[in-house]
């Protein structure tokens, strides 16, 4: 395409889009041959660029899966609840976010959601602290606060500017300091058993990466969170039956 009498402007397209052009000034549409050479290399500058794509895309990939193994490798080693959710915070190493909390659901004989309780938490010693390990939250609190009771991974860059949020969950946010918030459900089979919440005071766009990592994350963090769960039962459940004993 002739936009000048000596410019000329070709389009540098991958995989048929026109990702942007290339201009080269002082080339005449009468110089065949030098059209041809423009032409060719518009198509290799094309092609680099899709290689250049599809290497950044494998870094970002290669980088995501070492995380993940890293924290396959990590989370089943944590003495306990606590050092669970803080190899979480640490391998997701999301700079905005200074807490986050573990909650543990509890269901009546009917199914019914009774209340949840935070069993772990984290800080990292800036701003406002998690709320504290063993606060209780009734089955009406979890439901104004709507987050916790997410059945998908939510991800809020900005409670107070989202239009998901509703006037409760946005009332508890200001008062606890929620700017930004993660929120990822536990489940065992259909059955929600908790929710890891992320907060931070600030906004903070969530990458893709930072998403796709912390999505991975569920299952093996409800397995963990069950196993540790069925150990404190059979530990309370020995301990009954040696005094029964004694």
């Amino acid at each position: 395409q002739q936009t000048e009498e000596s410019a000329l402007t070709l389009p540098l397209k991958v995989r048929d889009e026109t990702v942007g052009r290339l201009v080269v000034q002082g080339l005449g549409s009468d110089d065949t041959e030098s059209l041809e050479l423009a032409n060719a290399v518009a198509e290799r500058l094309g092609a680099h660029i899709e290689s250049l794509r599809q290497f950044d895309q494998t870094q970002s990939a290669l980088a995501q899966s070492e995380k993940l193994f890293e924290a396959s490798r990590n989370l089943p080693q944590a003495s306990d609840l606590q050092g669970l959710v803080k190899a979480i915070a640490e391998t997701l190493n999301v700079a905005a976010v200074n807490r986050a909390i573990l909650a543990t659901f509890a269901y009546n004989s009917a199914n019914e959601l009774e209340g949840g309780t935070v069993a772990a938490n984290w800080w990292n010693g800036i701003g406002t602290q998690a709320d504290a390990v063993g606060t209780y939250y009734s089955g009406e609190a979890l439901k104004v606060f709507s987050i916790f009771l997410s059945t998908t991974p939510g991800f809020f860059n900005d409670v107070f500017k989202d239009e998901r949020v509703d006037a409760g969950t946005l009332q508890i946010a200001k008062s606890q300091n929620v700017r930004t918030a993660a929120a990822l459900p536990l489940f065992l089979g259909t059955r929600q058993v908790g929710t890891l919440l992320l907060e931070s005071e600030e906004p903070h766009n969530f990458t893709q990466e930072e998403i796709r990592l912390f999505s991975a994350l569920a299952p093996q963090i409800a397995t963990v969170l069950e196993n540790r769960r069925q150990f404190e039962r059979a530990q309370k459940q020995a301990e009954r039956e040696s005094t029964l004993n004694i």
